[in-house]
């Protein structure tokens, strides 16, 4: 997935805050590796380091088109979820990026069924290290 580095926030231990522009929408996102350049454009994995329960931070939605936006601390994506129940193995693939994700509390599997997930954090990861 490209992304442009709009702003580097501030550095932290192991990462840098940086605000990513994705789908022409601003994001706040832990940048992980070395510093990124301002105005440029990466190839990049995305990860979400957070635990979703259904019902709870993930649900189904009539949205159909992959989406990611920021309102305040939170972020908003959808995208299509694919589910093993026996594996207890989720993946969501937003435009056409599959990113893994832990998953509580959905009692069947799911194919290709769009879900909107709201999570706190988004880490972004440079393919081209």
């Amino acid at each position: 997935m490209i992304v442009k580095i709009v702003n580097i926030l501030e550095k932290g231990s192991k990462s840098y805050k940086v605000i990513v522009e994705l789908d022409n929408e601003n994001i706040v996102a832990e940048w992980d590796g070395n510093k990124p350049e301002k105005n440029r454009e990466y190839d990049v994995e995305l990860d979400i380091d957070e635990n979703f329960t259904w019902g709870k931070n993930i649900v189904s939605t009539t949205k159909n088109k992959s989406l990611i936006r920021q309102s305040g601390k939170y972020i908003t994506i959808v995208a299509k979820l694919d589910f093993n129940y026996e594996d207890n193995f989720a993946s969501i693939d937003m435009n056409e990026s599959v990113i893994l994700i832990e998953l509580e509390g959905l009692q069947h599997n799911v194919s290709g069924e769009c879900v909107e997930l709201n999570c706190r954090t988004i880490n972004v990861h440079d393919t081209n290290l």
